[in-house]
């Protein structure tokens, strides 16, 4: 429940989507970080590597597959591939179809989705990166709510 309640804290009341994106990029990365940092013996030095979002996931799936939701690692690249788009293009549009991408491959590969709660506030976009921090959180094995704030800021720039 704590994941869920640390999701639900973070992300924006008036379901704006570009907020979402980079919130929920964050909230994964830490996710990422966690995953990682629980493989070595020496952590702390994670931070000096400034590795790249896209490092992170690559680390992370090294350390062990989600036999049970393959889809995710995919389904964090979307995200980021999304996040990139929302940090290098005025293009309202082209962030659209980049998240649109995302969604579509979590829903393809996750339960559907109860259709009475998606509103203006709650799309299929946020049930998507709900399911997705869920699978990576199961996998990180962790309480987020724990979670140091300076993890948050250790990749921030880097994707």
């Amino acid at each position: 429940m704590k994941p869920l309640i640390r999701l639900m804290e973070v992300l924006p009341k008036n379901g704006d989507t570009e907020l979402t994106l980079l919130k929920c990029h964050l909230l994964s990365e830490e996710v990422l970080t966690k995953i990682i940092s629980n493989a070595f013996k020496n952590p702390k030095y994670l931070n000096d590597a400034r590795l790249t979002f896209s490092q992170k996931i690559k680390l992370a799936r090294a350390t062990g597959e989600a036999n049970h939701a393959v889809w995710v690692w995919k389904a964090l690249d979307l995200l980021n591939q999304a996040r990139n788009e929302l940090s290098h293009t005025l293009a309202h549009e082209e962030v659209q179809i980049k998240i649109k991408k995302f969604t579509h491959h979590v829903c393809a590969h996750s339960e559907t989705f109860p259709r009475n709660i998606i509103d203006s506030n709650f799309t299929e976009f946020h049930w998507a990166m709900l399911n997705t921090y869920l699978v990576i959180v199961s996998i990180a094995n962790y309480d987020p709510a724990a979670i140091k704030q300076t993890t948050l800021h250790a990749g921030v720039g880097n994707a």
